[in-house]
């Protein structure tokens, strides 16, 4: 939850910033329709969900990120001078790694325990 309410809105400022838009406006915009169906299915879930529903639900958007800043830094010269480094060095944490592998090791027993 820290990193969620803490930490994960930092990086997004980045894109703002590289796009010359305030990310404080942005907040009174409706969402984009697939932004939107993930957060509705995330509260859904937090809502009425099992325990392995609401990890199931929360678990993918860090996971994504994460997986899309390590194929970026292995296939392309990331360097302090990207226009993006700071989202990508974001997601390149080794604490954050740490934290999608709990998620998915108590997801999986969980998952394992509920049967």
């Amino acid at each position: 939850m820290s990193f969620i309410l803490n930490d994960e809105t930092h990086p997004h400022h980045n894109f703002c910033q590289y796009a010359n838009v305030d990310y404080k406006s942005l907040q009174h915009h409706p969402l984009p329709p697939t932004a939107d169906h993930y957060i509705k299915h995330m509260l859904f879930h937090a809502q009425n969900g099992t325990l392995a529903e609401i990890y199931s639900a929360l678990l993918p958007c860090p996971w994504t990120y994460y997986e899309i800043a390590l194929n970026l830094i292995e296939h392309f010269n990331i360097n302090e001078e990207h226009p993006f480094y700071e989202w990508i060095s974001f997601y390149d944490r080794d604490d954050l790694k740490d934290l999608i592998l709990n998620l998915r090791k108590t997801l999986r027993l969980i998952s394992i325990t509920s049967k």
